[in-house]
Formats: C-alpha cells, structure tokens, sequence
C-alpha cells in the first residue's frame, strides 16, 4: 500500500493505528531511543507528534477527544468511522503539517505499518470501503462510495 496515495482522513487514522501492533510498538520505540542517544537528548516519536496535534486540535471538542482514545487503545473500523467526522471538521485531513507528521509516523514504523493484515491497512481499507472522503477547494469529495449528502 502506497501511503502517498491515500486521501488525508485514510492517512491520519491509519497512522493513528500504527501503534496497536506490538512489534510496531517495540519497533518505534527501538527507533525513538536511538534517536534520543543520537541526540543526548529527548525525543518524540512521529506518532507521539501526531497524536499530540490531532488532540490539540479537538481540545474543545471532549466528544472528539474521548473517540480519539477510543481509537488509540483500540483501533478498529468502527473506531476509526467515529474519528473521521471529527478529523474532517477540525480540518487536519487538509492540514499540510499533521499529513507530513503522518507519513513520517509511516516511515518510521517501516512497510509492516501497511502490510497485508496490519491493523493500520485494516483501518485504511474500511475507510477507503465507507467511501472515503476529504474537503477539496471547500467542497466535500467522496472516493469509492456515495455520499449521502445531497449534490
């Protein structure tokens, strides 16, 4: 799965996945202390960066909030349905800096993040299966499904 490819709801709520399989866990957090030696100093992960800009942006949502750690503890299609709609209207699925954090979330956690069966390609594929969706020059575009709003 190329994650270049995907629409920006699919990518920040796959990325948001990423930590739900444990060897991606041991794997960022391999990759978070070498940084931390390399540097002498502390580090966050790219997903801790995500995780931190998608709460920031819901801080005075406590709905959105509370589906955002719904979906981190465990991550599922039904999870990720509730997060979208809170994703689109704080407007991070357009948001060039939090999509850049995402796919460093991708990148450090290696091609197992979207491999066949992983919890994040589940996750972007049940997306992409609603019919995924992103705000494009103001209006609401649907890819792979129809929209129930009227056109």
């Amino acid at each position: 799965m190329d994650v270049t490819q995907l629409d920006g709801v699919s990518l920040i709520l796959g990325a948001l996945a990423t930590g739900a399989g444990d060897g991606l866990k041991q794997g960022a957090k391999s990759a978070m202390t070498a940084t931390v030696d390399a540097v002498g100093g502390a580090a966050a992960s790219s997903l801790e960066k995500l995780v931190a800009m998608v709460r920031a942006s819901f801080r005075s949502d406590a709905h959105a909030i509370e589906d955002l750690n719904v979906h981190l503890r465990r991550p599922s299609a039904e999870t990720s349905a509730a997060l979208s709609t809170h994703v689109i209207e704080a407007g991070l699925n357009t948001d060039t800096q939090v999509l850049e954090t995402a796919r460093a979330v991708f990148a450090e956690a290696g091609p197992a993040a979207v491999g066949t069966g992983s919890v994040a390609a589940n996750i972007i594929n049940a997306t992409a299966a609603r019919g995924g969706h992103t705000h494009i020059g103001g209006q609401q575009q649907y890819f792979g499904g129809e929209s129930n709003h009227p056109r």
